[in-house]
C-alpha cells in the first residue's frame, strides 16, 4: 500500500505546483514506480519528495566541530 493517506496529503501541501515543481514530482513518481513497483499519486509523491529533500539537508550540514 501507500505510504501514506491521500487525505492526509491535502491538509499539508497545496494544490497548485509551478511547472518546475510538478515535473519533479512527476520524475520522482517514474523513480519511486520502479524502485518499488508501487505507484504514488501526484500528492503523495510531493510529500515523499519533500521528506527526501528534507533528510538531505540534514545530512548534507557539517558536523559541528568536537568539543575537547
Amino acid at each position: 500500500g501507500s505510504p501514506i493517506s491521500d487525505s492526509a496529503v491535502g491538509a499539508w501541501y497545496p494544490l497548485f505546483m509551478d511547472d518546475t515543481e510538478l515535473q519533479h514530482v512527476r520524475e520522482f513518481q517514474e523513480a519511486w514506480k520502479e524502485e518499488f513497483s508501487e505507484e504514488l499519486t501526484e500528492g503523495e509523491a510531493q510529500v515523499e519528495l519533500s521528506r527526501l529533500v528534507q533528510f538531505y539537508l540534514l545530512v548534507s550540514r557539517p558536523l559541528p566541530p568536537e568539543a575537547n
